[in-house]
Parts: structure tokens; sequence; C-alpha cells
């Protein structure tokens, strides 16, 4: 078990009993803003969710979910963020006995970013760094991992300004080069193509969409594959749709954008075979949306099919996923 201290929010259905499931969850904010508490009503949503899924066979009979509280820019800047996030991932399955089988990357925006960067670091793209290959050292990949919003490439020169989106793109390159530090990407590597090799430098573990190894992607995908879900008018849909493309090349596989019912719930057709099942990319792009858009429903709907329509659409994918 990791001796370092470990903080977040905890949330199980039944705190009686073993965690069936586990959801790791990696909050959003750029990195220098937000916190596990400012999602506390998404995240119990989330959960209820699950267990509303359960059967008496199921995995999901007894969901839990842990969101870290990761340091923040400027207290701290990457790698830090980073390590934490590991040794978050190592809590989680020596303090709760959990089953990487079991466990589900998750975050939204920077936490979705720090999602990936760590899968990469398990995979090996952090060799070069003494502390990464550390924190990675025997930690095998999880489950799945769904992806909300995720910041793909820190200075992506493809993010554009939307005039319906939030963010602005200038401003995410002022935040990524904060986060990353001028040791690591400089004014000028964020105005010029990204390393083509892994682990170039490590910035390119930092900005994870400037990861271009084939073999690097297969090995850092979770073993039942990846949920991407953004909205089409966001500032950095660029990066995640390019993203997303790029790991389906590095599999082999084909584009899977879910198709939307007339309910506009999800239809989901998911292989039997297990096999076929495990490498597979869920595209979900909602025309319209926004980013972070399942989050910022949530909050700022009234309805409640509105409001639910985003973490409902996550639950039916990662629970159809996640299926032994």
């Amino acid at each position: 078990m990791t001796e370092k201290p470990v903080k977040g929010v905890w949330l199980i259905a039944d705190p009686d009993r073993k965690p069936t499931t586990v959801v790791y969850y990696l909050h959003g904010g750029g990195f220098c803003m937000g916190s596990p508490y400012f999602y506390l009503e998404f995240l119990m949503v989330w959960v209820h969710l699950l267990e509303q899924q359960a059967t008496s066979a199921s995995n999901f009979v007894n969901p839990a979910l842990f969101a870290l509280d990761y340091t923040l820019v400027p207290t701290g800047t990457y790698p830090k963020q980073l390590l934490q996030v590991l040794d978050g991932y190592r809590y989680i399955l020596d303090y709760c006995k959990v089953d990487p089988s079991r466990v589900c990357f998750a975050g939204d925006s920077a936490g979705a970013t720090l999602a990936v960067s760590a899968l990469l670091a398990i995979a090996g793209a952090g060799a070069r760094s003494a502390e990464i290959e550390q924190a990675a050292s025997g930690l095998g990949r999880p489950a799945y991992a769904t992806l909300l919003s995720p910041w793909c490439s820190l200075a992506g020169k493809m993010n554009a300004n939307s005039p319906s989106d939030y963010l602005d793109a200038d401003v995410l390159k002022e935040y990524g080069l904060l986060y990353a530090g001028k040791r690591r990407i400089t004014h000028q590597q964020l105005r010029t193509s990204p390393p083509k090799e892994e682990g170039d430098h490590w910035g390119s573990i930092a900005s994870p969409g400037d990861i271009t190894s084939k073999a690097l992607w297969q090995r850092a995908t979770p073993t039942h594959g990846w949920h991407f879900i953004f909205g089409g008018e966001e500032t950095l849909a660029p990066g995640m749709r390019e993203l997303a493309s790029r790991i389906e090349d590095a599999l082999g596989d084909t584009r899977h954008t879910e198709p939307k019912s007339d309910d506009d719930t999800l239809a989901v057709n998911i292989p039997s075979n297990k096999a076929a099942r495990g490498r597979h990319v869920t595209v979900d792009e909602e025309t319209g949306q926004v980013h972070a858009w399942p989050v910022v429903d949530l909050f700022l709907t009234t309805a409640t099919d509105d409001r639910l329509k985003g973490l409902r659409r996550i639950v039916k994918v990662m629970t159809e996923n996640m299926q032994p």
C-alpha cells in the first residue's frame, strides 16, 4: 500500500460491503482551480445511476467512486499532479482490494488529461523520469476510461475559439504553460509541431495529445477501451477528434459513434465476443454542446431529463463495456 498521503472524496453505495466497481475521478479546472467537492452532486448521481444498473449477478451491485483532491497550480506543477494521480490509483487497488479490471478512470477537462497521462505513464511513457517510472511501477491497466472533454494537447494548434463555448484557446495555452512548467514546455515548443517520439520530453506526457506512437497507445489503452464524450462546439473538439482517431488507428479499430434514438439515449451495440469488446473506442460528440456538457447540464438546467442526460449516457456506455 502506498505510504504517501492521498486526499480525496470516497463515495460508495453500501459502505459495509466491498466495492464491486470503482470510478476513479479527476476533476477539471485548468489545473489551477476546482475540487472534488464542487462536483459532489455530479459524482453522487453517477454512483446512484451505476447502482440502478445492478442485478444480483452484476459487477455494479456496490459501485464506488474516488475523486482525487490533487494539488493545484501554482502550489505545484507537473509532474506533481501526475504523481499524485498514480499514488491515488495505487491507493484504490491496495486499500480497497479492487482488481484493476474493476476500475474505470474518469475525469473532465484537465482531469481527463491527467487520466490519459496516467495511462501513458503506466504504459511506460514516463521512463525518462525516475519519479514517474517509480510511481507507475507495477500498476495494471484499468478496465475502462471515460473522458469528458479531455484537454488533449495543452497548446494544440487546432484548438480554435467557438462562438458557443466558454473556453478561450489563448488562455488555455497560458494555463498549459503554467502547469507543465517553463523547463518542460517552452513558448517555442507551444508554437511548433509536437515531438514525434514517445517520451521525447516530459511535456509530451503532460500533453498526451502530442503522443504519436502507435505502440504506446496500444499499451496505454484500458483493457475494455475508451469513451470520449464532448460537445461539437468546443474549443478543444478538434484535438479530441484527432486523439480518438489516433487511438483507433493504433488499435486497428473502426469509428464507433454511438447512434442516438428518438429519446436521445444511446442505442449501444457491444460485440458479444469478449476479445473484440476489449479494444474499443466510443466517440460521443453532442451536436451544439459546449465543454464538459454533462457536468454543465447537471448544474445549469432544471428539467430532470436534461440534467441527467449526459450522466445516463456515460453510465450506459460504461456498464455495457465493463461487463465481464
